[in-house]
């Protein structure tokens, strides 16, 4: 694992997104909307979403106007809950904590995966990285780590990766998380978007198809 300069300050009231879906079942229990961060400083070997490291202005949204997105899902697909992936989400800690307090006040529940521990978040001197915890019914933490890579767990990617249930909402023994993991495809016309856990084949195949897809949207000058 490697660090990078933040490029991009985060902002208490603006989320800098790489990417989000309305609906999906790929990003834990029931109907969710899920949303990847832009930036990660951890950078795991081999993580499936290497164009999200960047500190750099993606898709920057008011906070307000994300929480708009998650009532529309809720109203036309009634999604359960949001899933913050990335990217690293505790990256934007001030925002994010404001999105998932009010995703709660809506009464939907909120899953963060986080390549960093409970214990290194819960050492941090930061108000706002309390407030995103104690907003959180489930978090998924540490690093992606290659070697441990399984695909038996439902919804995470390496054995070293814990599962904290950090309110009463969801039930640990419940035996959705021992399912195995599954993969959807998304795509709005314009690019593909996994969700879930891609892996041999399939992973390979979708790289060659993102880089198609962005090689078709350059202008054709630029593609020769």
């Amino acid at each position: 694992m490697s660090t990078a300069p933040h490029s991009f300050q985060p902002s208490s009231t603006s989320l800098n997104l790489a990417t989000w879906v309305p609906t999906t079942t790929a990003e834990g229990p029931g109907q969710r909307f899920a949303l990847w961060v832009q930036g990660c400083a951890i950078r795991c070997e081999q993580c499936c979403n290497p164009e999200m490291f960047g500190f750099v202005p993606k898709q920057v949204h008011p906070v307000d106007e994300v929480l708009g997105w998650v009532q529309e899902a809720k109203d036309k697909f009634g999604i359960e809950g949001i899933t913050c992936l990335g990217g690293e989400p505790f990256s934007q800690p001030a925002a994010l904590a404001s999105l998932a307090e009010s995703v709660q006040a809506l009464g939907l529940s909120v899953m963060v995966f986080s390549g960093h521990t409970l214990e290194e978040l819960n050492g941090r001197n930061d108000q706002d990285t309390r407030r995103l915890l104690a907003a959180i019914d489930i978090l998924v933490d540490g690093p992606y780590q290659v070697s441990l890579h399984t695909n038996k767990r439902r919804w995470i990617g390496s054995t070293n990766q814990r599962v904290h249930f950090l309110s009463d909402r969801y039930d640990p023994e419940d035996p959705a998380w021992k399912q195995p993991n599954t993969v959807e495809i998304h795509f709005d016309g314009k690019e593909i978007l996994v969700a879930g856990f891609p892996e041999g084949p399939w992973a390979e195949k979708l790289k060659h198809w993102n880089r198609w897809s962005k090689r078709m949207k350059r202008p054709n000058e630029e593609r020769k």
